[in-house]
């Protein structure tokens, strides 16, 4: 069994604010740690002073269409294609490892394990159901310093994912 953390979907509100946050605009998410379990919080731009007391990750992300009654807003298609392609370039590690944890919260992949080696260095292995496309993933948790670049980078290419064709 592995750990597990729900980021949970946008939030469509300013947690600063309690504004509503419109489709396509900028905003941070934050993931903290608040009365004993994991949540999510959103952000407009202005009014994110850097991230709140607790906070464990934070992002700059596009806020999404909001979904409808049975409807999905993500382009997997494009997500999974990048993962291939950042996997066969040999990107730094950290770009596929973090795609990877996006594509398995978005549910576009699968975890099926881990390999551990005795230098406690880490493989996960991850599926794409509807393809049958297996991946081996390294897990690299970047620095703290290359945070910003990945975030920039990663916000780049995942909104250039977005405007290709789904994939249902």
């Amino acid at each position: 069994m592995h750990d597990q953390i729900d980021i949970g979907p946008c939030t469509f509100r300013c947690s600063a604010t309690g504004r509503e946050l419109r489709p396509g605009e900028e905003v941070y998410s934050v993931l903290a740690h608040q009365e004993g379990r994991f949540g999510r919080k959103d952000f407009s731009l202005e009014a994110w002073t850097g991230p709140p007391s607790g906070a464990i990750a934070w992002w700059r992300t596009i806020v999404p269409e909001k979904p409808s009654a049975g409807g999905r807003t993500a382009r997997p298609a494009a997500r999974f294609e990048m993962l291939s392609e950042i996997l066969r370039t040999g990107e730094p590690p950290e770009f596929a490892y973090m795609l990877a944890l996006f594509l398995l919260r978005r549910k576009i992949l699968r975890f099926e394990g881990e390999i551990r080696y005795a230098d406690d260095s880490k493989i996960l292995l991850l599926s794409h159901p509807k393809s049958g496309a297996t991946f081996q993933v390294p897990v690299a948790i970047p620095d703290p310093s290359r945070w910003p670049m990945l975030e920039q980078t990663l916000t780049r290419l995942l909104r250039l994912g977005s405007q290709q064709t789904p994939d249902t």
